[in-house]
């Protein structure tokens, strides 16, 4: 009798339970599918409307992008001047070489008749162009536009180019709206982007054919006059149109493709039935014991801190506080937590520092593994190394990497065959550009046990100091000539004045009366080749003789004209003089006298080693409050054996001359505190430049 009373209270228990488990978990799951719908709908519409700003300010970012970039390519010197002087050839290199660096498809420059002068892209775009009269659109006020153009859909952008606040011709730019262009779009707003002109012409970067179709059905050929309205659905895919306030009929389609979420509540669906089943035989197995429940709330306490600090939740507390094996449990956990936190700390600490170290060593440092590989470098080595300030590649071989030359054999040399360096300068970069010195140094990279697992490479740039050391070379084999020079000098010039003088009592006291013609012919030949070695006597004492720097301050422009009006430029009747002073050029102290005599020998080197037709280049700047002047010519430059001795005394690849020129120019840059620099290779021109 008490069994089956006992029976039928477990029953009851058992039967109840299951009915507030059906209940609650029926309720809850209706409740939260609803809410996860909403919610999902919110987050879809505060994503589609993110996305619409998005497209719509990078499409108006583009638009003014294109401006300035065409506004700064119609306002270079060269544009301008080669536009007015009709050189269309040299315009259209000039063209090319901006187009890459600013990123533009299509380069185009118009007369002001609206005539096509040069063209850098594709020649096709260039007779769209004229057939649309594309300066028309500037002159209606309207200086970026679209235009369509071989099924591509076209960003143009039109600026005047002027000279003397005149109009002389146009320059337009075209960037394509290609797949690219909206790829970077669709990286920005993590939807799927389409662009129509006036929704005739569609580019995308690949939507599914039934989205496309879709959209061509219901909008081809259609002209929004407001697209903000225009929004549906295909599939699950939510679509809406925008676009740009400054390009009319530039629409832009953004699809959301809810297909994931779909999924993901139908998952959800799946399983919360799953789980309600599963609640229920819980509640029945709960129903006949107590216990398990007194059981499974410690331990799911304890799981849930667990899987949190696996995650990496070290902050996570397990809310257990019971006076048993869980609660001791709990305490070790916390205590576990704490001291992986601390270690954590340290190790992100240590981490930071070491980077720190790394970052403010001025040597440059190469990890190298046993393969080959680079591991590991730091920001002085890519500088040196020439990578343009760009991280070096990590587990790429060293052959693949920028290392090239001997530096690369030397590291190799050193990783396989273990023979290490501890001192060896080396000279890195091309061998007709500047070069860099490198003083290397290299060491086993260990492991703490000891074992090899690499290799390391130090190296430090000597390029200054080499140059420091050439200057003083320079300097000290100036001194010394100047030192013989003088004395030489002085011995001849006294006979040479007793040699005159005796020439001309020959010639006017001494004729003879027969053959006189002769006779006068070969005294002065002996006068004239006396007074030209008597020149070359007083170049040597130039040379010698100390120099009295007497600085003023003046200006260093007037310096420059006052020059090149003193020039012969009747020698060279094809070649100009081009100058190109900066804004902030200020009255500088210098020797105008000296500096004028060095920048007219530079000048007339500049004159005599450009081809007719070529200009030379006259630039002055101010650089971190001292002034730089360069002289520049399109010569055929020099090899690097000249360019050693290009301030020797006497050294001179010209028939005529003593050879002093550039050397009284190194004394008198030098007596002002300044330096000297060339820049020269062979088939590239020189470039002198001053630095005072």
């Amino acid at each position: 009798m008490k069994r089956r009373l006992h029976f039928r209270v477990s029953t009851k228990v058992m039967i109840l339970f299951l009915l507030i488990v059906l209940v609650q978990g029926g309720v809850s799951l209706g409740f939260v599918t609803y809410i996860i719908k909403r919610s999902g709908q919110a987050a879809f519409d505060d994503q589609m409307d993110r996305t619409l700003r998005s497209v719509q300010v990078f499409l108006d970012d583009a638009v003014k992008d294109n401006t300035v970039k065409t506004a700064l390519l119609a306002g270079q010197n060269k544009v301008i001047d080669y536009t007015y002087f009709g050189l269309n050839n040299l315009l259209r290199q000039e063209l090319i070489v901006f187009r890459d660096p600013l990123k533009i498809d299509n380069a185009m420059v118009f007369g002001r008749d609206g005539s096509l002068i040069a063209l850098s892209g594709g020649t096709g775009m260039g007779e769209a162009a004229i057939k649309d009269d594309v300066t028309k659109h500037y002159r209606d006020g309207n200086p970026v536009f679209i235009l369509p153009y071989d099924r591509w859909i076209y960003l143009v952008a039109i600026s005047p180019i002027m000279r003397e606040k005149e109009i002389i011709g146009y320059l337009a730019t075209a960037m394509k709206l290609d797949m690219a262009f909206i790829g970077r779009i669709e990286d920005v707003t993590g939807s799927r982007i389409m662009l129509s002109w006036k929704n005739s012409t569609f580019v995308t970067t690949g939507l599914n054919d039934y989205i496309v179709n879709a959209i061509l059905a219901k909008y081809y050929r259609n002209d929004f006059q407001d697209p903000s309205p225009v929004r549906g659905q295909v599939r699950t895919s939510f679509y809406r149109v925008v676009s740009s306030q400054r390009l009319h009929g530039l629409y832009a389609y953004c699809f959301l493709d809810t297909q994931q979420s779909v999924d993901l509540l139908r998952q959800y669906e799946t399983f919360s039935v799953l789980f309600l089943v599963l609640l229920v035989v819980a509640a029945s197995a709960a129903a006949t014991g107590f216990y398990r429940l007194t059981f499974m709330r410690p331990m799911h306490s304890l799981m849930v801190g667990v899987q949190k600090i696996a995650s990496g939740d070290l902050q996570h507390v397990i809310d257990t506080r019971t006076e048993d094996e869980f609660g001791e449990l709990a305490v070790a956990f916390e205590r576990m937590t704490a001291s992986l936190s601390q270690r954590e700390r340290e190790i992100a600490e240590l981490g930071t520092y070491n980077s720190l170290i790394l970052s403010s060593i001025p040597s440059g440092l190469l990890v190298i593994d046993l393969g080959g590989r680079i591991t590991a470098s730091n920001p002085a080595a890519e500088a040196m190394l020439g990578v343009d300030g760009e991280a070096l590649p990590r587990d790429v071989s060293i052959e693949a990497s920028p290392i090239a030359g001997e530096l690369r054999e030397l590291i190799l040399t050193s990783l396989h065959q273990e023979k290490y360096v501890r001192f060896k300068e080396l000279r890195i970069g091309p061998e007709d550009g500047e070069r860099r010195t490198l003083a290397v140094l290299t060491s086993p990279f260990v492991s703490g046990t000891g074992e090899r697992i690499g290799i390391i490479a130090v190296f430090t740039d000597t390029t200054h100091e080499r140059k420091l050391e050439e200057q003083l070379q320079i300097s000290s084999r100036m001194a010394a000539m100047g030192e013989m020079v003088a004395g030489v000098a002085h011995q001849i010039r006294n006979p040479l004045a007793v040699l005159k003088v005796s020439a001309e009592m020959l010639k006017g006291d001494f004729a003879p009366e027969t053959n006189r013609e002769n006779y006068t012919r070969l005294t002065d030949m002996i006068i004239d080749e006396i007074d030209s070695l008597g020149t070359v006597i007083a170049n040597f004492l130039d040379f010698a003789r100390p120099l009295a720097v007497k600085k003023e301050t003046v200006s260093i422009e007037s310096v420059i004209e006052r020059v090149v009006s003193f020039l012969p430029m009747d020698r060279f009747p094809e070649t100009d003089i081009q100058y190109r002073f900066s804004e902030n050029l200020e009255p500088y102290p210098l020797d105008r006298n000296l500096i004028e005599q060095a920048l007219q020998n530079l000048l007339m080197n500049a004159l005599e080693a450009s081809p007719a037709g070529n200009p030379v280049l006259v630039s002055a700047w101010m650089e971190e409050g001292r002034l730089a002047i360069e002289v520049r010519d399109r010569g055929s430059g020099m090899n690097p054996d000249i360019r050693k001795r290009l301030y020797d005394p006497f050294f001179t690849t010209k028939n005529q001359g003593t050879g002093l020129g550039l050397s009284i120019v190194h004394r008198i840059i030098e007596e002002h505190g300044g330096s000297i620099e060339c820049d020269t290779s062979v088939g590239s021109g020189t470039a002198f430049t001053i630095l005072l």
